[in-house]
């Protein structure tokens, strides 16, 4: 069960670090949707709830995959959660970092992460 929790964390830490980035980088984070988006009929409260969402995801899914790990509890948080995880960072290279000349090392990245989850699940 320690091995499992160890590749949970490295695999999941990403996430976390990530959504608490964004709390400190609400505003700019926001408004880097707002321009992927870019579509003016959108209120910015909808971007300012999806970012919220996007921070709550990034912050409790990794806690909870990282608790269930221990083998203490119903393995089908553990991957209810890893799962949520993996859709999302689907989407999120969908939407961030589809290949392009600029956006080939993020893209890979990313696939790598998905990767990693994917394992996850599997275990």
């Amino acid at each position: 069960m320690l091995n499992l929790f160890f590749q949970t964390l490295f695999v999941v830490l990403i996430f976390f670090t990530a959504g608490i980035n964004k709390i400190f980088n609400f505003s700019p984070t926001v408004n880097g949707l707002k321009n992927k988006i870019n579509i003016k009929l959108i209120p910015d409260l909808f971007f300012k709830l999806v970012i919220l969402l996007v921070i709550v995801l990034e912050v409790l899914a990794p806690i909870i995959a990282l608790v269930t790990s221990s083998g203490n509890f119903n393995p089908l948080y553990n991957k209810l959660s890893i799962l949520v995880l993996l859709v999302f960072t689907i989407l999120a290279t969908l939407l961030y970092h589809f290949p392009s000349k600029t956006q080939m090392m993020p893209f890979l990245k990313n696939l790598a992460i998905i990767g990693g989850l994917w394992a996850l699940i599997q275990k």
